[in-house]
């Protein structure tokens, strides 16, 4: 292991972006998987999570889980100024239009925006087709789940929104900048 563990610390030095995927099937709403993957300069995979929402979810709603669960991930290792890469626009105009007294009724939003900040993150477009790391991943969870094989992972807060992820300098009209495109 204290090779492994090396190499792997190693690596670190290396990582450039993170892809994410929300996928879900037959239909829009439907059977709902995520995955995230981070990737080094040399396109080695890292790291890759994955998970099975649940049926009847939008493809949004995967893609949101996805978006964070990475940013969880980055935040735990303590990484600073990554770039997180999506292939779905509404999610990136979602997060850069300006913030409302509405977001704080969304959960998403509201621990995004913080994650966001915490870790210096931003958010590119990138074509679907070229994100194949994480829509491998959601796509292996997909056929898995529906064939039965597993059973849905709860989205969890450990606190009340206001609670985490508010803050004093963050006021209602404040536009958080993330570039549209890359």
């Amino acid at each position: 292991c204290a090779l492994a563990c090396r190499e792997l610390l190693q690596m670190e030095q290396f990582i450039k972006h993170v892809e994410i995927k929300g996928l879900t099937g037959p239909t829009n709403p439907g059977t709902a998987t995520w995955a995230f993957v981070v990737l080094t300069t040399i396109g080695a995979e890292y790291h890759h999570a994955a998970g099975y929402i649940g049926e009847n979810v939008t493809n949004h709603a995967a893609e949101q889980r996805a978006f964070i669960e990475a940013l969880r991930y980055i935040e735990l290792k303590g990484w600073k100024g990554l770039v997180i890469k999506t292939g779905l626009v509404t999610l990136i105009q979602q997060l850069s239009r300006p913030r409302s007294v509405a977001d704080n009724q969304s959960p998403f939003l509201a621990e995004a925006r913080y994650l966001l900040k915490q870790t210096g993150c931003s958010v590119e477009w990138q074509a679907e087709s070229r994100n194949n790391y994480a829509t491998d991943y959601a796509r292996k969870l997909y056929y898995k789940a529906r064939r039965g094989e597993l059973v849905p992972s709860p989205i969890v807060m450990l606190k009340s929104v206001e609670e985490h992820y508010s803050s004093d300098e963050d006021e209602p009209g404040q536009q958080l900048q993330l570039p549209l495109f890359g």
